[in-house]
């Protein structure tokens, strides 16, 4: 057997210890197998919800209920000072709240979603993650296929129940991750799996990955 890394490592004595113990054959080579292997990239997005500050609010709501678009016009109506307005501005813009275009201010989908529900959102962190399913039964593989460094595979009785997105409370800030799969893709030539071992492509959307 090659010493390489393999994609799926299985201790060979124990393939041995199989055959010999529970099946009562006595082996007498060991071949590694080609089996066919789907790959699903999944995508997961992390929003952070927290309370405005008190003059973040204001100025969202001043942009999307009372049609103040300029820096001058809001710094008016609220009566602060212009430097002052125009850092609370910046500061949301700089979270994806607010887009600016020609010295004039409007709100992006997640400054009207905040605006609607009165809580600050932000997207935190942005992921994805390569899921295996078996070629023939389509059905998930276990743990032992995949690098613990990347994936965190939870036991049944830890799994969320109800819908996929869930709120966690976390330092005083609600934190929800929506997950939502890609299409399956599959593997060219030179690509690696979660263990390092090269995939070779099977058919247009199957892959046959190296099984030890």
């Amino acid at each position: 057997m090659s010493s390489r890394a393999k994609l799926f490592p299985y201790p060979e004595l124990r393939a041995l210890e199989d055959a010999a113990f529970e099946h009562e054959v006595v082996p007498t080579r060991i071949h590694s197998l080609l089996l066919p292997v789907w790959k699903v990239t999944v995508q997961a997005t992390v929003v952070v919800a927290e309370d405005y500050d008190l003059i973040d609010r204001h100025l969202s709501r001043g942009i999307a209920e009372a049609g103040l678009t300029t820096t001058a016009e809001l710094a008016a109506f609220f009566s602060l000072d212009p430097l002052l307005v125009e850092r609370a501005l910046r500061a949301l813009e700089a979270i994806g709240h607010l887009g600016t275009t020609d010295g004039r201010w409007w709100l992006t989908e997640v400054g009207l979603r905040s605006v609607r529900e009165g809580r600050r959102y932000e997207v935190a962190n942005e992921d994805r993650r390569v899921l295996y399913f078996d070629g023939f039964a389509s059905r998930p593989l276990t743990k032992v296929c995949y690098d613990p460094r990347k994936v965190t595979l939870l036991p049944p009785d830890e799994l969320p129940t109800g819908n996929v997105s869930r709120a966690c409370s976390r330092g005083g800030a609600s934190t929800r991750r929506h997950c939502r799969p890609c299409r399956a893709t599959r593997s060219g030539p030179g690509s690696t799996c979660p263990s390092g071992s090269t995939t070779r492509v099977r058919s247009a959307r199957r892959n046959s990955c190296t099984c030890r």
